[in-house]
């Protein structure tokens, strides 16, 4: 026979974070789907921290289209900005167009000016080329280094 505890609180969110970082690492779609249900709140994006962080070590393409079908908010813009520090150490070009959609200005700012940063070192050209042609403002263009070709 088997006991079935209820758990409240904090233990109920301690559980299910764990398991969302247990799932995520042999089945990440799977426990992707599964955190999709959570209510808005900190577990929810805790859950959505940790399943980016392991899913987009292993598959940045399959990490990109779950995040792309999230719901606006706090969860979404979390989402973005844990696959952003993980996507611009291996495709800081990726994470550059990814930082863009973060709706929060003040993560974005901060992802896309550190993941612009990572492509000019990689790609000092590619990244340029990016600014020259991108919506930011002319403001924004100079505090990540100019707007225009050189």
């Amino acid at each position: 026979a088997y006991a079935v505890v209820k758990l409240e609180g904090k233990a109920q969110e301690d559980a299910a974070y764990a398991v969302a970082r247990l799932w995520a690492n042999s089945d990440p779609a799977g426990a992707a789907a599964w955190i999709a249900d959570f209510p808005d709140g900190k577990l929810r994006n805790l859950a959505v921290q940790s399943v980016v962080s392991t899913w987009s070590a292993r598959d940045l393409p399959s990490t990109g289209e779950w995040i792309g079908s999230l719901p606006a908010g706090t969860s979404r813009d979390l989402a973005i900005t844990t696959y952003v520090n993980k996507a611009r150490n291996i495709n800081p070009a990726n994470a550059t167009h990814w930082a863009t959609r973060i709706d929060d200005a003040s993560k974005r700012w901060n992802s896309l000016s550190n993941a612009y940063k990572d492509w000019q070192k990689f790609d000092p050209d590619g990244a340029q080329s990016w600014l020259d042609i991108s919506t930011l403002s002319a403001e924004e263009k100079e505090k990540l280094g100019g707007g225009t070709s050189h």
